[in-house]
């Protein structure tokens, strides 16, 4: 039974529909079949294919390949979770600090209360142990 081969702007066209539905069902397996069309397609512009079963053995060929060597790293890259938590609890941490004024320290583009009964002088670099109900405790 002879299959004729199947137009290049056909396949392209088939490449480009799978690859454009990935979008609507992103399970990236699709993709990797409208890949090989596109493939496929650029290959028919340089050997010209005798019959279809050639072309779709060809495109299903090269997407399981695609498929295998590919999905895991493309989809870990594109789908990382958005929901990490950021753990910068820089309230527990200590670091140093500007007087700012008699009772106020600048701490990382804040001004804090302190807790601190010496008395400090604008300008001086005081070190802070940590954050608590909004009063920087230093370091006596």
């Amino acid at each position: 039974m002879e299959f004729p081969s199947i137009s290049n702007n056909i396949i392209f066209g088939i490449g480009i529909f799978l690859v454009a539905f990935e979008i609507f069902i992103p399970n990236f397996v699709i993709i990797w079949f409208g890949i090989a069309s596109l493939i496929v397609g650029i290959i028919g512009l340089i050997i010209e294919f005798q019959n279809s079963l050639h072309q779709f053995a060809l495109i299903s060929i090269i997407g399981l390949i695609l498929l295998i060597g590919l999905r895991k790293k493309v989809k870990s890259s594109l789908l990382t979770s958005t929901d990490k938590k950021v753990n910068d609890d820089f309230l527990k941490e200590g670091g140093f600090g500007i007087v700012e004024s008699e009772e106020m320290i600048n701490f990382r583009g804040t001004l804090w209360r302190h807790n601190s009964d010496k008395k400090l002088k604008k300008g001086e670099k005081v070190e802070i142990l940590y954050i608590k109900d909004n009063i920087a405790y230093l370091k006596e």
